[in-house]
């Protein structure tokens, strides 16, 4: 998936036309790669962050 206007990049699992499962986002806005598991369109459960300065944060996502 992306979305023409944020410039956002999804890659991963869908149900029910929302992110669920495993999947990896690309935040245009802030630079930022979220990749891990998705539950109702929000990060949920394991996953890390890779930020603009090659900072990575990983551990338990809960509803966003």
């Amino acid at each position: 998936m992306v979305d023409k206007t944020s410039g956002d990049i999804y890659n991963g699992d869908y149900i029910e036309g929302k992110r669920n499962g495993k999947g990896r986002m690309y935040y245009a806005s802030i630079k930022e790669i979220y990749d891990g598991e998705w539950v109702n369109d929000r990060r949920q459960g394991e996953g890390y962050v890779l930020n603009l300065k090659g900072e990575i944060c990983s551990g338990e996502f809960r509803a966003d």
